[in-house]
């Protein structure tokens, strides 16, 4: 039987909590690599439910389950069964489906009931196909997991789950020692996207992969590569198949071992190829949608982001192929490789390679309360010199859907039509007095010296503060889940947000003695920012006046 590790033990615990409570829908997060496989392996074994359904949306997930469940929990291993092409153990206790095998009626009836529905890949979860899924079964317990809690197309979870019992991102992965550190490293990339066919998560593929092949972003590719990570197994992410496949090409013309594989790779082909890499055989494996889920390689030393992509749950589940931990691997390294003129990729800022620019936009970043560590290590993030490359500051870790507006030292964001999240960030001014004073060890500095979140209707409550800006957003995730945050006044990408402002938002802001910006959601985050900070602001007073 497996021994739980502390986390996973956290994340059981939460799940058998929430279900006592009378909760019926449930969503995990849990960063690639922390071993969610193990994690809901375990909760069957305490649950022992009757009949158990797993069901994921792609082959490579099926067989991960029943691979782990042989490892470490033979006793399950027994019950499980595989229901997907000409596998059909419909009787098994624990049954292993794809979802396009289950949506079919024959095969779901002949399996029966089932009491606990497992979804991996729970992103997914609002597609039509999952839903006429769950609804088969409106009596069974349904857990979701996934390590990307935001849809591409911002379609909220939280029309499907109730709650989220447990939370575990990469910034606490490292952290806690759980995933490798990262290096990241953003190159800039001479092309234009200007004219491309755009989509939900970025451009369209086969004209952004023929941009991205050309043959002066291999060269530049490759060279960073060689320079920053030439001895380490990497994968290589790429638009479209003909630049996984040129890009391959590419550096084994240059003497390195390397292979593409794509959707299109027959299976045997791709099984070979991948082990081959797992191996070492192989150095370099460049891909086109393969191995962005359900790929395990933890040798894997650093990543190539050849795609750039404007989706965040894209980015968090490439970037989470490199994070596992190994023996003898101590970091990862991550090349970003953006186009220079583009602006809406997930790059928070740009930073160019003159140490007073650095600082200068360090500063600028810094005071909007947005990361600008490039290095995560267990102590946190922190800035690395970029020497003489383009540096990109890259807001690696952010994975939220709300749209955050940072002022002045408040971060504020819409959780819903009647809720607002608001996170006031340290207070510098007040935390250096206090040090020059020696006054760091009063309860008072370790307030001021962390990020207060406040949920804000008809008055403010204080939920909690935290050590860093991503742990305060990931609780707001959890509020806006809870109080029906998928709504479209919280999205960040909602189409309405570009419109310009309308006139009452433009008395109202010139009531507020606020300058109107440009567009209707600007405007709309002005207005709940300012409501909200001005109602913490009374709160937080009060509750100095009141505190001994």
């Amino acid at each position: 039987m497996a021994i739980l590790r502390d986390y996973q033990i956290e994340a059981v615990e939460a799940i058998k909590r929430d279900f006592a409570a009378g909760f019926k829908r449930l969503l995990v997060v849990m960063a690639t690599g922390s071993g969610k496989t193990i994690t809901f392996l375990g909760l069957i074994d305490q649950l022992k439910p009757k009949r158990c359904l797993i069901i994921a949306h792609r082959r490579e997930l099926i067989y991960q389950p029943i691979e782990k469940a042989r490892q470490f929990y033979p006793a399950l291993a027994e019950d499980m069964g595989v229901v997907m092409a000409d596998e059909d153990d419909t009787a098994a206790r624990i049954v292993v489906a794809t979802v396009q095998t289950v949506c079919r009626p024959h095969r779901a009836e002949r399996m029966g009931e089932f009491d606990l529905v497992i979804v991996d890949e729970a992103h997914h979860v609002t597609a039509s196909t999952y839903k006429t899924i769950l609804a088969r079964y409106p009596n069974a317990l349904v857990i979701g997991w996934t390590a990307t809690p935001v849809r591409t197309d911002q379609d909220g979870l939280s029309r499907v789950f109730e709650k989220c019992s447990y939370r575990l991102p990469i910034s606490e992965c490292v952290l806690r020692g759980i995933l490798v550190p990262f290096n990241a490293l953003g190159v800039g990339v001479p092309i234009t996207l200007a004219g491309l066919a755009q989509t939900e998560d970025g451009w369209e593929a086969d004209g952004l992969g023929r941009v991205m092949s050309s043959a002066n972003v291999l060269e530049l590719v490759f060279d960073n590569w060689k320079k920053y990570a030439g001895d380490k197994r990497t994968i290589v992410f790429a638009a479209s198949v003909e630049q996984a496949h040129e890009t391959a090409i590419y550096f084994q013309r240059q003497g390195v071992k390397a292979a593409w594989v794509s959707g299109e790779t027959p299976k045997r082909e791709r099984d070979s190829m991948l082990a081959a890499y797992q191996r070492g055989e192989i150095q370099v494996v460049c891909n086109c949608q393969v191995l962005t889920e359900g790929f395990d390689a933890p040798s894997t030393g650093a990543i190539l982001m050849a795609a750039p992509t404007k989706s965040d749950l894209v980015y968090v589940q490439r970037l989470g192929r490199g994070l596992r931990q190994a023996p003898g691997k101590s970091e990862c390294v991550v090349l970003d490789f953006a186009p220079l003129d583009e602006r809406s990729i997930i790059l928070a800022a740009d930073v160019l390679g003159q140490p007073r620019q650095v600082l200068k936009a360090q500063k600028k970043a810094e005071s909007s309360g947005i990361l600008v560590g490039l290095r995560m290590d267990r102590h946190g993030c922190a800035s690395i010199d970029p020497g003489d490359l383009v540096i990109r500051v890259l807001d690696l870790l952010r994975h939220d859907s709300l749209a955050w507006s940072v002022i002045d030292g408040y971060a504020t964001a819409a959780l819903s039509a009647d809720w607002t999240a608001v996170i006031i960030l340290p207070e510098t001014e007040r935390m250096s007095k206090a040090e020059r004073t020696g006054q760091t060890d009063h309860p008072l500095y370790a307030r001021i010296a962390s990020f207060r979140l406040w949920r804000v209707d008809g008055s403010a409550e204080c939920v909690g503060a935290f050590n860093s800006f991503e742990y305060a957003k990931g609780k707001a995730d959890e509020l806006a889940l809870e109080v029906g945050g998928a709504s479209a006044l919280t999205k960040r990408k909602a189409k309405w947000r570009r419109e310009p402002p309308t006139l009452k938002q433009r008395e109202f802001l010139q009531r507020l003695r606020v300058e109107v910006p440009r567009t209707k959601g600007q405007a709309a985050q002005m207005i709940t920012h300012t409501l909200a900070v001005r109602k913490v602001i009374q709160a937080e007073r009060f509750l100095q006046e009141t505190t001994p």
